[in-house]
């Protein structure tokens, strides 16, 4: 592996490194971003944050919506890969990107991203920004796809760092997001479990309100987190994973080498 790129800001070390084909971001050694053009996805825990959208598309289809012309909001750009992955498989007129850290802004427009002719990135505090757009008709109702992403490398008492969720998942920020979300949109957010995913306020919040027509999470056997999806459309529950798959190998996404390490994910339902 290469370090292609590094510089120390404050107290924080950026890197950027090469595997092979592939691109990494590193904040104080934490590993916050992968791309490879070659194998977009490949079997990383950060494909469930994209896996959401097939399921959407599915859902659009099923239902005779329309899937072309689409926004999409990502909070916690990091290196950008979540928006390369959009780009790639989804047609979205617009993308946002919303990170508080100006260094990752500016490595994901060098390095990372791959097709900026449609996408807007904002220096800002994700939550400042959320709650601004509210007060805006412009952004109310927009996002068709909103994925939360919401990590930051903290420092442990042993000295490593470690990803931590910066923003408590409350009922308040779930119906800022939900304000934000079109009437046939998804909401991917990234939770640090499963269990923290199903006890929190915000899917609480979601199920005493029937906001959704249904949660799940995707989880995979070597990582603890849990990507939710909360959908405004509902699923038809019978082989649903099947048909993600199905839709995977039709958009080319499931390529021999990676096949295992690709379908290995659980799908649950939530609600």
């Amino acid at each position: 592996m290469a370090i292609i790129w590094q510089k120390t800001v404050g107290h924080r070390l950026y890197q950027v490194r090469t595997a092979g084909a592939t691109l990494r971001l590193y904040s104080n050694g934490v590993f916050h971003s992968q791309w490879n053009p070659n194998t977009p996805i490949a079997g990383s825990l950060w494909d469930l944050l994209i896996l959401p959208s097939f399921l959407h598309e599915l859902a659009l289809v099923s239902t005779g919506r329309d899937t072309t012309n689409r926004c999409g909001l990502v909070l916690g750009v990091g290196g950008g890969a979540v928006i390369n992955l959009l780009n790639r498989y989804f047609d979205f007129e617009h993308i946002k990107g919303v990170d508080l850290d100006k260094t990752h802004l500016r490595i994901a427009k060098k390095y990372f991203i791959e097709q900026p002719h449609n996408v807007v990135l904002a220096h800002q505090c994700a939550k400042a920004w959320v709650a601004g757009a509210t007060t805006d008709t412009y952004y109310l109702g927009r996002f068709d796809t909103i994925v939360e992403d919401l990590f930051l490398d903290i420092k442990q008492p042993d000295g490593q760092c470690l990803a931590e969720r910066v923003i408590e998942p409350s009922a308040h920020w779930l119906s800022q997001l939900y304000a934000l979300l079109a009437p046939q949109g998804i909401l991917v957010i990234n939770y640090s479990s499963v269990a923290q995913l199903r006890g929190c306020e915000a899917t609480k919040y979601a199920k005493q309100n029937k906001m959704f027509k249904a949660i799940f999470a995707f989880t995979k056997p070597q990582y603890h987190n849990a990507i939710a999806v909360y959908s405004r459309l509902d699923f038809n529950k019978v082989r649903l994973k099947n048909r993600l798959l199905e839709a995977l190998s039709e958009k080319s996404v499931l390529p021999a080498r990676h096949r295992k390490s690709i379908a290995n994910f659980t799908l649950t339902r939530i609600i």
